[in-house]
């Protein structure tokens, strides 16, 4: 898996730092991290209005909403190695 991650192809989108909890709420039917990536997949991730979501866009709106969504107490841990466009936005 090490080596797989190792690539230059890759992102890993993590939850939270290695010390801190992944919040959840019932409002939201799942955890903070997976709403925020829920909305980030679409309008509200095409920050550029392209209609394409790029991995920056993704990773940027993820962790903007993580940090409003917990209050600050859950921080994403990002590794990006990949910069092109990934998801249509539904535009």
């Amino acid at each position: 898996m090490r080596r797989s991650l190792s690539g230059s192809n890759v992102t890993v989108l993590a939850s939270s730092g290695a010390t801190e909890v992944s919040r959840e709420k019932s409002e939201w039917s799942n955890g903070a991290f997976t709403e925020a990536l829920l909305e980030g997949l679409g309008k509200a991730g095409d920050t550029d209005a392209s209609g394409m979501i790029s991995v920056q866009e993704l990773a940027g709106y993820i962790d903007r909403r993580l940090a409003a969504l917990t209050d600050r107490a859950q921080t994403p841990a990002i590794e990006t190695r990949f910069s092109g466009d990934l998801f249509s936005s539904g535009l």
